[in-house]
């Protein structure tokens, strides 16, 4: 509190506070965290403090009304050695401001926000239709994460990848694995 932070969990040292959500970041767990503390919080990572927005109303507030106050990224070890600062989910400041103008450019130039997009993700929407009515009981999260990475594709490559394919598959598990690696206390120690 001295330091002009939310209210959040007592930090101990070298762990932090990210104890009090069994050193997970996951829904359930800041959930939790917000009934406790409210929809802002902090979480100390080690020596490092993370305000946690919960909820629309919060996350609104602040992206609008406090959007200098929540615009640093979370800099770890990890991260700096992978991209070297660089990139935009790495990256803060006057680097991050020029990285994410060139690549908003770059995607619009390649059709993003378009009528061709709009026609890209119906297509992908009549796939996923036509998956889940073949189904009884399957776990949604694949057919949907291929479904939007397919509607990214169509935009940067012009070309969409079908269910059955074992690259594309193979490529969005990875993906899975480096998130949850992000999203573990070893990534932020």
């Amino acid at each position: 509190k001295s330091r002009g932070f939310p209210p959040g969990p007592t930090p101990f040292p070298i762990i932090g506070s990210i104890w009090r959500i069994n050193f997970r970041a996951d829904h359930g767990s800041l959930k939790k965290l917000a009934k406790i503390y409210g929809n802002i919080c902090t979480l100390w990572l080690g020596h490092k403090p993370m305000v946690v927005l919960y909820g629309f109303r919060a996350v609104k507030d602040g992206l609008t009304a406090n959007s200098e106050d929540v615009s640093g990224r979370l800099q770890t070890y990890m991260f700096n050695k992978m991209a070297n600062g660089k990139g935009i989910l790495v990256s803060n400041g006057l680097i991050w401001k020029r990285q994410r103008h060139f690549a908003i450019g770059a995607l619009r130039k390649l059709g993003m926000g378009n009528k061709g997009m709009e026609r890209g993700i119906q297509t992908e929407a009549r796939y996923l239709v036509e998956f889940f009515r073949d189904k009884d009981a399957v776990d949604p999260s694949f057919p949907i994460v291929h479904a939007i990475a397919n509607v990214i594709c169509a935009v940067v490559f012009g070309h969409r990848f079908s269910l059955e394919d074992e690259t594309f598959r193979q490529l969005i598990e990875a993906y899975n694995y480096i998130v949850a690696f992000g999203n573990s206390y070893f990534y932020y120690v």
